[in-house]
């Protein structure tokens, strides 16, 4: 095999597994013990053109274990309705869902975020930066993590005829226990007692994650 035929299939390998997702790491699925706790999050994304055209994925896991969980939104699209996760809440400024996960008792982090586009443009960002955002769970309580508003960044540049095209992906983080509870309690009607534990601006440490809230809230 020459060289250039080699570098060519490690191209195409690469892209392959990057479409796939392929990862050695395992899915994190629901916990079935009797001292699970539950995570609370809502996702969404922004109204505008361009926060609606990218879906989002945010990924956690618990301290010292392979296992990832994955928390994706894929806005809905008017020219495309049918494709787009099933929505909870749809606002002037934001449509999302709330997740609710049953999960074992111990300490965990969020630590990857991805954001995609799919159709024509075919498009996917994965920053190379470590963060991490601690979190718990307890046994028998719902740990409401607050919520994460997708927002893209883009671009307008001579070669998409002045159509914006994306550079990149954030969370906005504020804390909407009033709206996502009921919410949730419908999905869980288990859900007794409640930990708001919204990561704030003393928490998150990344560029991708931008701390919000309500002037009664902010001290």
């Amino acid at each position: 095999m020459t060289g250039l035929s080699r570098l060519v299939l490690a191209a195409a390998l690469a892209m392959g597994m990057a479409a796939t997702g392929a990862s050695w790491s395992k899915e994190l699925k629901d916990y079935s013990g009797e001292d699970a706790g539950f995570m609370v999050i809502a996702m969404g994304s922004g109204t505008s053109v361009e926060s609606r055209a990218v879906s989002y994925t945010l990924n956690f896991r618990k301290k010292g274990s392979p296992e990832v969980g994955v928390i994706s939104f894929t806005p809905h699209r008017p020219a495309v309705p049918f494709i787009g996760t099933k929505r909870d809440y749809d606002e002037p400024n934001e449509e999302g869902f709330v997740d609710v996960r049953k999960l074992a008792p111990g300490d965990y982090e969020f630590f990857g975020i991805s954001a995609a586009m799919h159709g024509t443009l075919q498009w996917r960002w994965q920053p190379d930066d470590e963060f991490s955002i601690p979190f718990s769970i307890a046994p028998g309580v719902a740990t409401y993590l607050g919520d994460f508003k997708g927002v893209s960044t883009s671009r307008r540049s001579a070669w998409s005829l002045g159509a914006p095209l994306p550079t990149g992906a954030y969370f906005v983080v504020s804390n909407r226990l009033d709206r996502d509870l009921p919410i949730a309690k419908r999905k869980a009607p288990k859900l007794d007692q409640v930990n708001p534990a919204v990561p704030n601006g003393a928490v998150i440490s990344s560029p991708y994650f931008q701390f919000s809230c309500l002037p009664s809230d902010c001290h």
